[in-house]
């Protein structure tokens, strides 16, 4: 593997852009993800994962721009090794159906797969919205069909890996303190937050290099 052309494309909405403070401030993910590769000597320049998250955005192309950012990127020359998608919590927000969601996403990760180069897809559940101070079953029934379809596709050999990010990032099983600690709000990180999700993201690049169908691919 060549480690100077090792790219990582972080798509999203507010999660990705690294919405925090009501918006006065920004923290992406892609900051934890960019030291933990450094670290693990898998890229040589930070510069070597790009973020186009936006606020506010969908996945759903008839309303949002996360789909024409993203393939805007990928014609752009650049080959990426991975594209991290991480949206549709606005959709479910604005009562989309989660089947519909799921189709959008889905036509997302194969516009990738389809790119130049070897590229892999990591597919990543919602975390939980709290405004009500209990689960939102839709989101929760986009995460279930979120799982299902990966585990689909990757069976039958797409490059398609699944961070379970509503599993491994809770919000509502977490003590008061910690919620404090990890959540600016009742959808949104604290930068500490975000760093999680940027480890997150790390161990699941990383946990692909154990799978030989990725490796063959390299």
């Amino acid at each position: 593997m060549n480690v100077a052309s090792f790219r990582v494309l972080c798509v999203g909405a507010s999660l990705t852009e690294g919405y925090d403070q009501l918006g006065l401030a920004f923290h992406p993910y892609a900051i934890s993800l960019r030291k933990h590769l450094l670290n693990a000597g898998l890229i040589a320049s930070p510069d070597q994962v790009v973020v186009d998250g936006l606020s506010g955005d969908f996945i759903d192309p008839a309303s949002g721009t996360i789909l024409r950012r993203m393939q805007t990127r990928l014609d752009a020359g650049e080959e990426y090794a991975w594209v991290v998608l991480l949206a549709g919590t606005n959709d479910i927000g604005y009562s989309q159906d989660p089947q519909r969601v799921l189709d959008n996403l889905d036509a997302a990760w194969s516009a990738a797969l389809s790119a130049r180069g070897q590229t892999a897809v990591l597919a990543v559940t919602l975390p939980d919205i709290g405004y009500t101070g209990a689960p939102f079953m839709p989101l929760r029934c986009l995460n279930d069909l979120i799982r299902q379809r990966v585990q689909k596709r990757n069976a039958a050999g797409d490059a398609i890996y699944l961070l379970d990010l509503h599993a491994q990032f809770p919000l509502f099983e977490l003590s008061t303190a910690e919620r404090a600690r990890l959540w600016g709000d009742h959808v949104h990180p604290t930068a500490a937050g975000y760093d999680v999700i940027g480890q997150l993201v790390f161990e699941s690049i990383v946990s692909a290099f154990e799978n030989k169908e990725y490796m063959d691919s390299l």
